[in-house]
């Protein structure tokens, strides 16, 4: 099953070269490239918006300085996302279960961090809705 099919993925990416790689990488796997939005203000933006919507995200933990506060929200929304760096050392404990993709990646390894990230929020979702039934 291909997770990725026509899911809209936000990246978060200062470098111009690597958001165009990881644009690349989401298209040519059947998903929808939004972005790259290279600040933290310009994701603010991207969250804030809600004609902008999105299913997933590919977030550089090193943007603007350290990017969680966008992590926080993604989290707080149920918006899926990796957290892609090349210091995985520098991630908290806290989002320890986060699935990452360490910088220099693979099409394969980011595809593959993304989908887990979608499944890991499939599973949440379901488990809510059976606590609420």
């Amino acid at each position: 099953m291909n997770m990725m099919h026509n899911r809209r993925v936000l990246i978060v990416e200062d470098n111009a070269m690597i958001g165009e790689h990881i644009s690349s990488i989401i298209q040519e796997a059947g998903g929808v490239p939004l972005g790259p939005v290279c600040t933290t203000e310009e994701a603010q933006d991207a969250i804030d918006n809600v004609t902008f919507a999105f299913d997933a995200a590919v977030l550089d933990l090193r943007l603007d300085g350290m990017s969680l506060h966008i992590a926080d929200q993604f989290r707080k929304l149920g918006v899926p996302f990796v957290f892609a760096t090349g210091s995985r050392g520098d991630i908290p404990t806290d989002y320890g279960d986060q699935p990452v993709c360490e910088k220099p990646f693979t099409p394969f390894g980011l595809i593959e961090a993304l989908q887990a990230a979608i499944q890991a929020q499939v599973v949440l979702a379901a488990a809510g809705a059976e606590r609420s039934a």
